[in-house]
């Protein structure tokens, strides 16, 4: 069996068992709207289908167009949750030195901007999440863009740190979408 006819013998099966529902009876409608859907898989009720979501990573220039790949995306392939991923530019210091980065309010505004753009294009049709990446790959990701191949460890600690901060004000960000 070559890999076309196991990739579409996998994709058949896997369309037939979530064409019947396999999570207790069928609901009283005959399908779901994604929010329904994953509100009765946290309560444990009974459902039509289990909910799902995956994502791609678009690295778009621009908000407006990071945020119309993510509602494409959930619309082609029926997700029950969107989930952002953040693909903007991590904040950087302004010396060009990893390691002194600085704590900012509003560390990931394009992001911001996207999470607003996906919340109002949903309509509230589904719930969306955010990707917020914590201070040690953020750290490490500053860090990998600098030349050096070798930093001590006190400046890594010390980015990390500050990279803590810009996660935790990214949370807090005054206008925060909900």
């Amino acid at each position: 069996m070559n890999r076309r006819n196991f990739l579409s013998a996998a994709a058949a099966s896997a369309g037939l068992a979530l064409s019947r529902p396999i999570y207790g009876k069928k609901t009283s409608s005959s399908a779901l709207s994604h929010k329904e859907r994953v509100d009765r898989a946290l309560r444990g009720e009974d459902l039509d289908r289990p909910p799902f979501t995956f994502y791609h990573h678009y690295k778009r220039p621009t908000a407006q167009l990071e945020a119309q790949d993510h509602l494409e995306f959930h619309r082609t392939y029926n997700t029950d949750i969107v989930k952002v991923m953040n693909d903007f530019d991590y904040p950087q210091s302004t010396t060009g030195k990893w390691y002194e980065l600085k704590p900012l309010d509003s560390p990931f505004p394009d992001q911001l901007a996207t999470l607003k753009l996906v919340r109002d294009g949903l309509n509230g049709d589904a719930y969306f999440i955010d990707t917020i990446y914590g201070p040690y790959m953020t750290a490490c990701f500053n860090r990998s863009r600098s030349l050096r191949a070798r930093e001590n460890r006190k400046r890594f600690k010390t980015n990390r740190s500050r990279a803590s901060t810009n996660s935790s004000n990214s949370i807090r960000t005054p206008g925060t979408v909900r």
